[in-house]
């Protein structure tokens, strides 16, 4: 999705949609080997904000993804 970046000439930039990154983030903390458990670690929080947060506010982004 498209989203800006607020600096001083201003930028377009192209974004994954949150809740697509959400899921995202559990399948490559499922893939994750047991030497990377703090990035698994890490990638199952930051799905677990998202996902709270979108079931809280954007519930239908979640069922779409």
């Amino acid at each position: 999705m498209r989203a800006a970046v607020v600096g001083h000439t201003g930028l377009l930039v192209n974004v994954p949609a949150p809740a697509r990154l959400a899921l995202h983030k559990l399948l490559t903390a499922s893939e994750r080997d047991a030497g990377h458990a703090a990035k698994a670690e890490k990638d199952l929080a930051q799905a677990g904000e998202l996902l709270r947060v979108l079931a809280a506010d954007r519930p239908g982004d979640l069922e779409l993804a």
